[in-house]
This record gives structure tokens, sequence and C-alpha cells, in this order.
């Protein structure tokens, strides 16, 4: 899967698809992409492996681990 992180800079609303992607964009301030610049610099790792593991973390945050024991559970039996 292909990430990319923009800059959020245009107001214009876009349209959520139901499908899976091969591709996901995610569009931030300025503000937090310059916070994590400084941050990966401090850390000595590249900015875009530091914005790309932040939005893996952000993604695993928001997956259910309920869910995830119900399908593993299913799995086992």
């Amino acid at each position: 899967m292909d990430i990319r992180i923009r800059p959020k800079r245009r107001l214009k609303k876009t349209k959520v698809v139901g499908e899976p992607h091969d591709s996901y964009s995610f569009y931030l301030p300025v503000e937090v992409m310059e916070g994590f610049r400084k941050a990966a610099e401090d850390a000595r790792q590249s900015y875009s492996e530091a914005m790309t593991e932040a939005v893996y973390l952000y993604l695993a945050a928001k997956v259910s681990i309920q869910h995830m024991h119900k399908e593993n559970s299913h799995a086992n039996d």
C-alpha cells in the first residue's frame, strides 16, 4: 500500500469512497508536518519514514481490537 502525506492547503471536500484503494493521501496542516520534520531530524530518522510510521500508528489505533479478537476466535474453531 502506498501512503502519501500532503499539506492541507485546499478547502475542497473529497468524496468518501467505500472501496479499498492501493494508495491513500492524508492532508495535514503545514504546522503539523513541520513538527514531524523537526521530530524526524531530532531522532535522526528520514522525514518520509517518520511520517509513514505516524500514519501507520494512527491507522492501527483506529482498528477495533475487539473485532480482531472475534475474527481470530472463529479462525481457531
